[in-house]
Formats: C-alpha cells, sequence, structure tokens
C-alpha cells in the first residue's frame, strides 16, 4: 500500500501522520482520516496499526455510511471524534468509548438507529450539536438515553436534548486508615479485650467496612475487640491490620503488648 512521510494506509483505512505534544514530549501521532466504506467488518477495534504512532483522532467524515459496523471499541488514546465522524452507520448498535475522550463533534452518530444508548467519559469537554440520539433533523431515537456524570458535559446535553440522564455512581477508593485515638501500642491482658477505633480516608469513601486482621492469632484474636489469649509478655509490630472493601491490606494499625 503506498505511503509516504505524512499518510499511512494499513487495511483500507488511510492515516494522516502528525507531531503533537503530550505532557511537555512531543510523539508522533496518527489521525484516521478515511475508513473503506466498502469493508465488511462488523467490530471495529480503533488502536493505532503502527506502536511507534498514537492513534488521537477521528477525522470528519471518517466512517460515514459504513453501513456494515455494528460494533465500535475505542483505543485507549483517542481525545477526539471529529464532525459526521460515525454518520450514517445505520447498523451501529454498541460503543465503548474511552476515558481519554475529550472532543466529540457535531452530528458525530447522527443517524445511527440501532445505537439507543451511551455511556460517557468524565473528560469530555465537548458534545456537539446532534452528536447522539437523532435520526434527522427533526426525528429521535425513541428512549435514547446517556450515562455520565453528575455535572458533566454528558449531563448537560442530555438536558439539553431531553434524553434520559442515568448519573454513574463513582467508587472512591479507600486511600488510608488513621487509628483513633491515635494510639500505636495497646496492653492487653490475658483473656481481655479492648476496642479499636478507626477514621477510613477519605470522608466519603464508597465503602467504609473494614476486616479486622491479626497477624498471629495465638497472641491475639479479633472480633468485636482485640483479645489477648498469651500467657507471656509479648511485642508484636502491626500485629493488628485492617483490610479495606478494595483488598487492601493497611499493616500499620496497631502492635499489640499483652501480659500476664
Amino acid at each position: 500500500e503506498p505511503e509516504n512521510s505524512k499518510y499511512l494506509s494499513r487495511n483500507g483505512t488511510l492515516y494522516e501522520r502528525y507531531t503533537s505534544e503530550i505532557n511537555g514530549n512531543f510523539r508522533s501521532c496518527l489521525r484516521i482520516l478515511q475508513y473503506a466504506v466498502a469493508r465488511t467488518d462488523d467490530e471495529i477495534q480503533l488502536v493505532s496499526p503502527d506502536s511507534n504512532f498514537l492513534l488521537l483522532e477521528i477525522s470528519d467524515y471518517a466512517f460515514q455510511d459504513c453501513i456494515s459496523v455494528k460494533s465500535i471499541v475505542f483505543g485507549t488514546d483517542i481525545q477526539t471524534i471529529g464532525n459526521n465522524a460515525f454518520n450514517g452507520c445505520i447498523n451501529l448498535s454498541k460503543v465503548s468509548l474511552t476515558t481519554s475522550l475529550q472532543s466529540i463533534g457535531n452530528y458525530a452518530f447522527f443517524n445511527c438507529p440501532l445505537f439507543t444508548s451511551v455511556t460517557i467519559p468524565r473528560n469530555v469537554m465537548s458534545i456537539g450539536s446532534a452528536a447522539f440520539g437523532y435520526v434527522d433533523f427533526s426525528t429521535k431515537i425513541d428512549e435514547f438515553a446517556i450515562r455520565g456524570y453528575v455535572g458533566s458535559e454528558s449531563e448537560a446535553y442530555a438536558t439539553q436534548n431531553h434524553f434520559t440522564f442515568y448519573k454513574v455512581v463513582e467508587l472512591v477508593p479507600v486511600t488510608g486508615l488513621i487509628r483513633d485515638p491515635d494510639v500505636a501500642e495497646y496492653s492487653v491482658a490475658v483473656g481481655k479485650s479492648i476496642e479499636l477505633g478507626i477514621e477510613v480516608l477519605p470522608q466519603g469513601a464508597s465503602d467504609t467496612s473494614i476486616i479486622w486482621q491479626s497477624s498471629d492469632p495465638s497472641i491475639a484474636s479479633t472480633g468485636q475487640g482485640v483479645l489477648g489469649y498469651n500467657m507471656f509478655a509479648y511485642c508484636g509490630n502491626n500485629a493488628v491490620n485492617g483490610i479495606d472493601a478494595g483488598g487492601t491490606l493497611w499493616g500499620l494499625i496497631v502492635g499489640i503488648v499483652t501480659t500476664i
């Protein structure tokens, strides 16, 4: 397939090479200019055909009227979908957008009547006119729905176009545990127990449940409190640890000293 320093052709798809500054570094990049309408692929994965280049853009009209396409998965680097990029893909029903996506052009998925719902990533800052949910300028797709983040561009687009909006529930992971009170070492008599207090960070973590775990159950067990078992003095580092709902072990909670 003929190519030169500016263009690259792979399997009937024409790409344009260019250089872009990303995070302070200049990178070799690609944008898709044209996909072969005659191709019969029903699923397309939009990834770079060359590991030396990042695929960042889908140009205007690049996939227009590709009627065989039913499913599209966007590669992890794509930032821009151009105007009319998938206009007229009448059999397209499933699209998986990438979290790197920032801009979706006018009429990007116009006249895609089987495409009835979409999840729009948080980083999308711009959604063009009639980009989703329209068969023509006066007809909307029945019950078209958008999933997105509260306060995002996706919610604004849904509101402006009177589409159903479902908020994405964002899981906030635990980032740390703090002893409360901040006591690193306890004395526990044999057969006695103490209650351990803990503050889960950040405030608003999705799941603040903590599983206590003893590094040596023969020394101290965990339950409602910490119960001393041994009949001799013992000092253990991080004898009782906490495991958050995501499975992360926080190994700096409490050192236990038990005495006769």
